[in-house]
């Protein structure tokens, strides 16, 4: 087996902190939806019925919450090397 890099697992532990703090910024709805969709694997329509919500209206929350997440990343990443 290969040896683990110490310097890629503070790297990846930087990274997961970091998506971490973006998740909590985001609000309580979105902030659901994605750990329903990605964490635990839910389909969209899962969603919708569950949250009693419409299919589309699922999946706009989810592609604007991750749109955020996409544009706030690289300010952070920024930051966090300052």
């Amino acid at each position: 087996t290969t040896a683990a890099d110490p310097h890629g697992e503070v790297a990846q532990r930087e990274q997961v902190e970091r998506l971490a703090t973006l998740l909590d910024q985001l609000p309580d709805e979105q902030r659901e939806m994605l750990v329903l969709r990605y964490l635990l694997g839910w389909r969209v329509s899962r969603i919708a019925e569950q949250l009693s919500l419409k299919e589309n209206t699922v999946s706009v929350i989810i592609r604007r919450a991750l749109q955020r997440l996409r544009r706030e990343w690289p300010a952070t990443s920024t930051e966090q090397q300052i």
